[in-house]
Formats: C-alpha cells, structure tokens, sequence
C-alpha cells in the first residue's frame, strides 16, 4: 500500500488548494483516531482513505455522471437527486478502478458522507475525520471536534461512537431545519449507534 501513496499524492494535486488543505486535515485526523482507537489499523490504508475521500468533490453534474461511467460508479435514488451526494460515490470507485484499494478502504470513501448502520472502525475513522478536520470553521465542525475531546476525557473506549451519535444526530437537525432530504444511511447510522450505546450502558451498570 505504500506505494501507491505517491501517486495518489500527485493525483489530489489537482484538486484547487483549499479541497487539499481540506484533504491533508482529514488525514491528519484520520491519522490521530486511527492512533488512539484503532492503533491495529495499516497507516498507508487510512492515508490512502482520507486522501481520496474527496477526490471528485469539486465535479460538477456533467462530470460525475461522467465519472461513473468510466469507473463504474452506481448511484442510488438519493444520489441521483442529490448532486453533493454523488462524489462519495464516485470516489469510491476512483479508490477502487483506479488504485486498486481493497474494501475496507472504499466502503470508508462510499459512506464517509451519510454513515451507515454498523459501520467499521476504517467507515468510522473518515466520517469523523471528515467533521474533525481542523482547516472547517463552521459551527457544526467545531462543535463535533470539541464534544469529542470531551468525550475522550470521560471515556476513551466509548468517545468515537458518543462523537459519532453526536455528529449524526447534529447533521440531522440542520438538515431539517433547512428542509433538506436525510439519507437513509444517516437515520439507520443514528439508530444503529443510539441502541448499541444504550446496550453497553445497560451492560455496564448491570456488572457494576
């Protein structure tokens, strides 16, 4: 996997400067939760992710559709609706046609956007990255970046799913309140982190 950095370096290389400071950030915090929660993960794989997660962001309608049929990138009904949608889509089969990364990685790319029930510490990892990057300036991503430091004071076992729930469930607010369409993925991802919190909670009061 090492190997291919290089090329995927020079690839995001044409991306305008501030989608790759966006993109060296997530690395950088990808690189950070990969250390402290999952430290087993391969580094290159969680570099490769986080640079390719946005590498066809900036396409605009034409393109992506464009993009799609040449690396053989499906979108679904709401990805067909949603332009900003389609990039994860797309990026994931560039990870994938392209360089050849294996599963783990391009699920991480497919779902870094909406999440997903039951996601792998590689899909968890980049969605969280993604918000914690420390170039966004936006209240949604400041707030997410601080609930987890304080979630990994009390906790460090639980703070990346409670900052998972947390940046879902604030996603989803801002959403509604500007009357925007919510994936699917992004309520099943919600879900499926409140239940499972609320059962290890259950478990460790029980064995107290």
């Amino acid at each position: 996997m090492k190997e291919l950095l290089p090329k995927i370096y020079e690839y995001i290389n044409a991306l305008s400067p501030k989608r790759r400071a966006h993109t060296y950030g997530v690395e950088k915090a990808a690189f950070m939760l990969a250390k402290v929660h999952y430290p087993q993960l391969d580094k290159a794989l969680v570099a490769a992710a986080a640079l390719l997660h946005d590498c066809t962001k900036e396409l605009n309608e034409d393109e992506q559709l464009e993009a799609a049929e040449k690396y053989g990138a499906v979108f679904g009904d709401e990805e067909k609706a949603v332009c900003k949608l389609r990039h994860a889509v797309t990026g994931a089969a560039v990870a994938k046609t392209l360089f050849g990364l294996p599963d783990e990685a391009v699920s991480a790319i497919r779902y870094h956007t909406t999440a997903k029930a039951d996601m792998s510490p590689m899909e968890k990892i980049l969605y969280l990255a993604d918000f914690t990057d420390e170039n966004r300036k936006d209240e949604l991503c400041r707030n997410v970046r601080k609930r987890y430091y304080e979630n990994l004071k009390k906790d460090k076992c639980s703070a990346m799913d409670e900052t998972l729930l947390y940046a879902l469930e604030e996603s989803i607010a801002v959403l509604k309140e500007e009357c925007k369409k919510i994936h699917p993925h992004t309520i099943e991802a919600r879900n499926f982190l409140k239940e499972n919190l609320a059962n290890e909670d259950n478990k460790r009061r029980f064995e107290q």
